[in-house]
């Protein structure tokens, strides 16, 4: 009963913190790093949750937050790539402008 208090309390814990990454409109972070603490939010979440019932929440946070991390780093790199890539601006040799704000 105990574990699944500390897992639940877990789950909360980095839904709220991975909602708070998201909860600041203005374009002052970049979305790589927006992408990584949700990822690791989530993932130290669910790593909790995972390894609760055999006694390793904290190993499993810390294993779910890395994965989690780099998942959204991955993700997020692709999502960028794919921005270029849409918008053409490999054809000009310039570098595209920082993907900050709401485009």
């Amino acid at each position: 009963m105990r574990r699944s208090r500390s897992a639940a309390a877990s789950l909360v814990a980095a839904l709220a913190l991975g909602g708070c990454v998201y909860a600041y409109p203005v374009p002052v972070v970049d979305p790589a790093a927006q992408a990584v603490g949700a990822g690791a939010a989530i993932g130290a979440g669910a790593g909790a949750l995972i390894g609760a019932p055999s006694n390793n929440a904290d190993e499993g946070a810390a294993i779910g937050a890395l994965v989690g991390a780099l998942g959204g780093y991955a993700i997020e790199r692709e999502r960028q790539r794919r921005w270029e890539e849409a918008l053409g601006w490999h054809y000009y040799g310039a570098p595209p402008p920082p993907r900050y704000g709401w485009w």
